[in-house]
This record gives structure tokens, sequence and C-alpha cells, in this order.
């Protein structure tokens, strides 16, 4: 027999021997989908266990760490027993693969998100109360950072629950402090002693401070 003959004998062999698994394959994920029981279960995570392998790279460690990467593989592969369509043109391993794929990017979506929010809550404190020339102050960050729609809509709500709640002394302090007068300016303009001055101001602060907790220190 030639060469090529012993090649192509090899590869008809191959193709049978992958349609032989695929059908097994398929007969697992029947029975899966009426009763996913331990053990079949187990068997079919051992056919995708490759994509596993082969898909570690695409999420770091100190995202995921191999057991809980693991565990969003068994997550997925129950998911995919549930959705998979016995009449589907793709194999069962390729469609688990795309399911797990896609769950991997929601995590890594999900965890830059996070990492935005946690950005956020370092830079929230108190900018409120730069001043208005100051290139940094709230309204340039509302605009220029990538905060969540949510995120800057309760920000804003921040800020008006804190300007209502000031007194009429604090009012007046915190608008000429807002404005960028010193506190020796401050304290010519409105009359207040400097120590009033001083103690106004750091009332506005630890207001503030209170508000923002109330609504941000929950969305851990």
């Amino acid at each position: 027999m030639s060469l090529g003959g012993l090649f192509g004998e090899d590869k008809s062999m191959a193709k049978q021997k992958q349609s032989k698994d695929q059908s097994q394959v398929l007969d697992l994920v029947l029975q899966g989908k009426n009763e996913l029981t331990e053990e079949i279960f187990d068997a079919l995570y051992q056919e995708v266990l490759p994509t596993l392998y082969a898909n570690r790279w695409r999420i770091p460690k100190y995202i995921l760490e191999n057991d809980d990467y693991y565990q969003e593989a068994r997550i997925s592969l129950v998911q995919a027993v549930q959705t998979y369509r016995i009449n589907s043109k793709a194999a069962f391993t390729t469609y688990f693969a795309n399911v797990f794929k896609n769950r991997l990017l929601d995590i890594r979506r999900m965890h830059m998100t996070d990492k935005r929010i946690a950005n956020f809550k370092v830079e929230r404190s108190l900018d409120l109360f730069a001043s208005e020339g100051e290139e940094n102050n709230i309204e340039n960050r509302l605009r220029t950072k990538e905060f969540p729609p949510e995120y800057v809509y309760l920000f804003n709500e921040t800020i008006n629950r804190y300007e209502k709640s000031l007194s009429d002394m604090e009012r007046t302090a915190y608008g000429y402090f807002k404005k960028g007068f010193s506190y020796e300016e401050m304290e010519k303009l409105t009359g207040f002693t400097r120590k009033q001055v001083h103690s106004l101001i750091a009332k506005c602060k630890r207001k503030y401070r209170k508000i923002l907790s109330e609504y941000f220190d929950d969305r851990d």
C-alpha cells in the first residue's frame, strides 16, 4: 500500500473515531437533560477538559484562581447541557466552549467594572470641596471619568442631598469656599471669626462624607 493510502486510511479512521466519540457525548447530553447525575456529569466533564486547559490563559489568576476557574467551568457545563439543542450542527464540546468563553468574558467585564467603581470610591474623596477653578473639580471628573451611569446619577444625588442639609451659615461658608476664597478672605466677607469658618467647613465635610457613605458604602 502506498504512503498516501496509509495516510488516507488513518484519516478515515480518525473521522470514524471522532464521530463515535461525538455520538457518545450526545448520548450523555440526552441523558443529562433528563437527569444530570453525578456519573453523567463527570463523564461530560472529562470530555470538555481539553477546552478548560486551552482557555485558562483567558483570565488571569488574580481574577480567578484555579479552584474558582474550574468551578465556573462546572457551572457552564450544567448550563450547556440545559441549553444545547440536540439537532444543532455544532458538536456539544464546541457549544460548551462558546458558553464557557462567554462566561469568562462576563467575569472579566465585571472585574473591570468593579475596578472602575473601586477607583471611583478612592477618587470620590471630597472633590466636591475643590475650588471651581481647579481642573479636577467634581464636575470635570464626572465628565471625563468612565463612571457607570448609575454611579454618576447617585453621585449627583449625594450633592443635591448634601446642599439641602446645610444650615444658612454652612451654606454661606461653603459657597465662598467652593469659589476658591481663602479662610482669611472668607472671614472678612462673611463676618465670621476664623474659628467659625474652620468649624463650618469641617461640618460641611463631615456631612458630605456621611451622605456619600450612605449612598455608596453598601455597593461593594
